[in-house]
């Protein structure tokens, strides 16, 4: 018995361990994709090293507590394992969804379990950073956005999709339930931007984006 409890906790701090490093890669990722993509003006922005690539992180403290507050909501699903995709949309001045960032997420604890983190040929920092260098070249095959867009964190959970928007306050975190069609790109062209395969755990990141959709953004006053 004590056997078993002993390997049960062992098995907890792997699958802590791995959400712990997945929540800071995507609180990063997101700041990153809003500064490549222009959602904010770049002084906004301050340069740092993650996983050893420099990145760039908002300094504005409501982007940062929105951010913060969205990544911490999420961690318990993540830890329940229940998380199918986390989905960053840009929003036009008119509130159209003209440009997706998806991170498919799909994990397995048995596999987790039996391959500790760190050892052998999986290195899940080393992975999560050629995403981070994904992101920053991902300009070169996107147009450019309209000006004054905002954004929007979603979470498709194995049960539902959940939203919330960045102008929301942080004191009472509040996921929104999603219509999916309220969010869908109209004739969206797909890039897929990098995919990663360990042991127990999978994810890829494709960005959407509505070229017709900017260009009339774009064409508005």
């Amino acid at each position: 018995a004590a056997a078993a409890a002993a390997a049960a906790t062992a098995a907890g701090q792997r699958d802590s361990a791995v959400v712990d490093i997945l929540c800071e890669f995507l609180e990063v990722a997101i700041h990153y994709i809003l500064f490549v993509r222009d959602v904010y003006p770049a002084d906004l922005f301050e340069r740092k090293l993650v996983y050893s690539v420099p990145v760039q992180v908002a300094q504005h403290p409501q982007v940062q507590q929105y951010i913060g507050k969205v990544v911490s909501a999420m961690k318990p699903w993540l830890e329940q394992d229940v998380v199918e995709s986390v989905v960053v949309v840009i929003l036009s001045k008119g509130h159209v969804p003209v440009e997706k960032f998806v991170f498919e997420i799909e994990s397995n604890r048995s596999l987790l379990h039996s391959h500790p983190l760190g050892q052998g040929k999986y290195d899940f920092t080393a992975a999560l950073r050629a995403f981070l260098l994904k992101i920053s070249l991902c300009d070169t095959h996107l147009q450019p956005n309209p000006t004054d867009c905002s954004f929007a964190v979603m979470v498709h959970t194995k049960n539902s999709a959940v939203s919330s928007d960045s102008t929301a306050t942080a004191e009472d975190f509040p996921w929104l339930q999603t219509d999916q069609r309220e969010i869908d790109i109209e004739r969206a062209s797909l890039l897929p931007l990098k995919s990663m395969h360990t042991a127990g755990f999978q994810m890829q990141l494709i960005a959407e984006e509505g070229r017709e959709v900017k260009a009339l953004a774009r064409a508005q006053p």
